[in-house]
């Protein structure tokens, strides 16, 4: 007698992130796409997630998804995804604004779970986890909408004749 193994799925939960735009505007509260995906191999269902955003940046809404919050510590938490493998992406808007500095190294950090409200063993994970997307800011700089033209560069402010 021989055995011939059945056609098994992967064994692998896996999921893809992408988030928009990058680089992000340091200092300015602005709309990131978050768009996440349940890869084809997967053999089950991907139901929620949690989200990070990058040391720096603070999110202050989340919308694009029914059950969807960000708790005090900022942690986007999305539920009740039911992505089934090779299913369309979620797409998810998440308003954040970024520091003012890039410190570099920044991501994104994503944790994903088969079950709809973020429970079970490290079995139910979806890997990697978490999955880091990389993320850049253009640092905040000092501009003048008109130069100040008829001051020498070498006056001290408040210093100029007449100006007090």
């Amino acid at each position: 007698m021989v055995l011939i193994p059945a056609a098994t799925a992967g064994s692998n939960k896996t999921f893809t992130v992408s988030v928009t735009p990058n680089p992000a505007v340091g200092g300015v509260s602005q709309a990131f796409t978050y768009t996440i995906a349940n890869a084809a191999t997967s053999p089950n269902q991907l139901g929620s997630a949690d989200v990070t955003p990058p040391n720096g940046f603070t999110a202050t809404n989340v919308s694009g998804y029914p059950i969807n919050y960000i708790t005090s510590d900022g942690v986007v938490h999305l539920r009740n995804l039911n992505l089934a493998p090779g299913s369309p992406p979620a797409v998810i808007t998440i308003t954040a604004t970024a520091s003012c500095t890039d410190p570099g190294s920044l991501a994104w950090s994503s944790k994903a779970k088969q079950s709809n409200n973020f429970s079970g063993t490290p079995g139910n994970n979806f890997s990697p986890y978490p999955l880091l997307t990389g993320q850049s800011v253009t640092p905040c700089k000092l501009a003048f909408a008109s130069q100040p033209g008829d001051t020498p560069s070498t006056t001290r402010p408040g210093t100029r004749s007449g100006v007090r």
